[in-house]
């Protein structure tokens, strides 16, 4: 049953664009195709230490993480979005975005907290 959804899992990511999902442990957990329109150079994933220990996925020119996974499980993602209507975001908004990401899985072991602490940071931050 696990290898029919992991092959159904590739099947769609091979007719996808950008992407959100994982395989770690033989368990659907955390991983993250970014398709920015412009060149980007990718960082390797590093394992970080703060309150609680992280693997950082990271991006040249911003600050923060664009995906990661601490060692509770409780991972992030960013997605950009690729519509007609132009979003005006300057770059420190979407510097703290990330920021904030990571302060998520750094500082907090599951969704409930994660929520409660980027709705506060939101509001304050962006």
């Amino acid at each position: 049953m696990e290898s029919n959804m992991y092959l159904a899992l590739c099947i769609f990511l091979f007719f996808s664009m950008c992407t959100i999902g994982g395989k770690i442990n033989k368990k659907l957990t955390l991983f993250k195709n970014c398709d920015l329109i412009k060149n980007t150079k990718f960082y390797k994933p590093q394992i970080k230490k703060g309150k609680y220990k992280y693997i950082a996925f990271t991006r040249q020119g911003r600050p923060g993480i664009y995906a990661g996974i601490n060692q509770f499980g409780f991972g992030i993602v960013a997605a950009d979005t690729y519509t007609k209507k132009k979003y005006k975001a300057k770059p420190h908004t979407i510097d703290n975005i990330l920021k904030g990401y990571e302060k998520t899985i750094v500082d907090y072991k599951n969704v409930d907290e994660g929520i409660a602490f980027l709705k506060k940071y939101f509001t304050s931050k962006i």
